[in-house]
């Protein structure tokens, strides 16, 4: 992790994840996730145990997504946002002994809080010709594939899988690889989506 002039970037994989600190701006947690690969989840398992205290349901900190073909695990970062480190057994495994920071994949999943998410998802698919993914009741929908996913949720959503933390919108700035070439904000939002065509 690098940190300068209130940015945080964190090297993820093929990725990076930015933080900047905004002047003015209500802090609200958020959620963002990071692939790992399937063959290192009991591995990771255990070098999370260490290091931070696992979200659990009913005393198990293994999340099953049988929809997803995944599991995943959850904690909360030091400024409270709900990470997630998913595996996604349509991946790849990787040849590697034991598990650690350089086996993270990719960012996986962030989240955006949008005031109609079926709006949101219609603009994605439109705009930058991402796919639905999962959900779209209104009240979560994840647009993307496996390497990638927006998940939008509408304010005051809890964010899964804590009980009190209710998603609300701070701004954003989203840049994908995709098959479409365009920057546009979200309607109604501060979420700036900028895509290239990459792999």
């Amino acid at each position: 992790m690098a940190m300068d002039r209130g940015v945080a970037c964190i090297a993820a994989g093929t990725t990076a994840l930015e933080f900047h600190r905004c002047e003015g701006v209500d802090w609200a947690p958020y959620h963002f996730a990071f692939n790992i690969a399937p063959n290192l989840f009991e591995d990771a398992r255990r070098w999370l145990a260490e290091r931070v205290e696992l979200l659990a349901e009913n005393g198990n900190p293994v999340f099953e997504f049988a929809t997803w073909n995944a599991r995943a695990l959850y904690f909360k970062d030091a400024d409270g946002n709900i990470v997630e480190f998913i595996a996604r057994r349509d991946l790849p495994a990787v040849e590697a002994q034991s598990f650690g920071p350089e086996h993270i994949l990719c960012v996986s999943e962030i989240g955006i809080v949008v005031p109609d998410v079926c709006d949101a998802v219609d603009f994605l698919a439109r705009e930058f010709r991402l796919p639905r993914y999962s959900g779209n009741d209104g009240t979560f929908a994840a647009v993307g594939d496996v390497h990638g996913l927006i998940i939008a949720v509408p304010p005051g959503r809890v964010w899964y899988p804590t009980k009190e933390m209710r998603a609300a919108a701070t701004p954003h700035r989203i840049a994908i690889a995709g098959m479409h070439e365009g920057s546009a904000f979200i309607p109604g939002t501060e979420y700036r989506v900028e895509s290239q065509i990459g792999d």
